[in-house]
């Protein structure tokens, strides 16, 4: 496995580590979504996962790449992905689940990256994994790709109608003020 591809899988295993630790610091779960309603979401991520994996020979990679520099150019989106998910969960603090759902005292979390995006843990996943997938450099990673971002759109989509429902206004006025996964470039309106 190339040096790149190796330093990748540490991020990986670092981001699992810091989620690992950081589980049991939260609220208690007031209110949760039935396991039917996830479903849907938790088959595409792990099938996009499996994916994902399908070791190759990084053809594709090669193909689009034009020199040794392509592994490393990979690296920056996983690191910078990774970095803004840890920054999200760890600034929701005992707000933070897995799923959508009701913690115990649970506040809407305007600050720091939820001030750049309303879900920035999904968006430095999909930013990491895109990194991954041009990194891996298979067809069958780039589906996976494409399979984890439809899960994590229908993560996005509940989890939306989840916050509206518990904040009401208090989340319109965020979701009008706040895009949901892709910074605005501009000024804000």
């Amino acid at each position: 496995m190339p040096l790149p591809l190796r330093c990748i899988v540490m991020l990986w295993v670092g981001w699992l580590l810091i989620w690992l630790v950081t589980a049991p610091f939260v609220a208690r779960t007031v209110v949760r979504p039935g396991i039917g309603e996830l479903l849907a979401d938790r088959l595409l991520l792990w099938g996009g996962a499996m994916l994902l994996m399908v070791r190759g020979s990084g053809l594709l990679l090669r193909a689009l790449s034009a020199g040794p520099w392509e592994g490393w150019a990979c690296l920056a989106p996983v690191l910078v992905g990774l970095a803004l998910a840890v920054w999200a969960r760890l600034r929701l603090g005992r707000n933070w689940s897995p799923m959508p759902a009701l913690k115990e005292a649970h506040q809407l979390v305007r600050a720091g990256p939820y001030g750049l995006v309303r879900h920035p843990i999904y968006a430095g996943m999909l930013l990491a994994l895109a990194g991954t997938a041009l990194a891996v450099g298979t067809p069958a990673a780039l589906a996976g790709l494409a399979v984890m971002a439809g899960g994590l759109a229908l993560r996005i989509r509940r989890e939306e109608a989840f916050l509206l429902g518990r904040f009401g206004d208090a989340y319109r006025a965020y979701r009008a003020d706040v895009p949901a996964v892709v910074p605005r470039l501009g000024p804000r309106r």
